[in-house]
């Protein structure tokens, strides 16, 4: 993990927003519940706010079959 430190007074933070579902099934019963944290990257500048980029994204089935075979 990263460490957290002061921004500088040049720059502003980037705003956050939450987004929150609600999945139904075809029926129209709720079946669950959703959230989630997205941050507003789109007003960054490139080699301004940042220098290099990094999304890591993954699926659940590649973690569990990782697993498999690292027992």
């Amino acid at each position: 993990m990263g460490e957290l430190v002061s921004l500088l007074k040049s720059n502003k933070p980037i705003s956050v927003r939450w987004i929150f579902r609600i999945k139904t099934n075809p029926i129209g019963i709720i079946v669950k519940y959703k959230a989630s944290f997205v941050l507003c990257g789109f007003l960054q500048k490139a080699k301004v706010d940042y220098k290099e980029v990094f999304t890591p994204v993954t699926q659940i089935k590649s973690v569990r079959t990782m697993i498999v075979i690292a027992n």
